[in-house]
């Protein structure tokens, strides 16, 4: 993505990652840090959606499911509700100077 200047670039992401067996947490990573390495918005629930079995047996991915969707139509709402029109975004953060020494 970096030689066409990153098209995902402040879009929304989410990530619910299924298995069979094992290795979710390691596949979970890999794709949460791809997104942001792609300048993505992630958005999540506060417990990762990770299933280790099917989606009947495993009521709280399943409840983490919901609420992540439920936090990405919220935010998709939220960034489209007024758009910046030929105004530059406000930066939340200002540049930080590190010092050595």
């Amino acid at each position: 993505m970096r030689p066409r200047e990153r098209p995902l670039r402040d879009k929304l992401a989410a990530v619910a990652v299924v298995g069979r067996r094992y290795g979710h947490t390691a596949v979970f990573s890999q794709v949460v840090l791809n997104a942001l390495l792609n300048k993505m918005v992630l958005v999540g629930s506060g417990f990762p959606a990770t299933f280790n079995t099917q989606l009947v047996q495993d009521p709280e991915a399943e409840q983490a499911l919901r609420e992540t969707l439920d936090r990405l139509v919220e935010h998709y709402h939220k960034l489209n509700e007024s758009p910046c029109g030929g105004v530059e975004r406000l930066r939340l953060l200002k540049q930080v100077q590190f010092q050595t020494g």
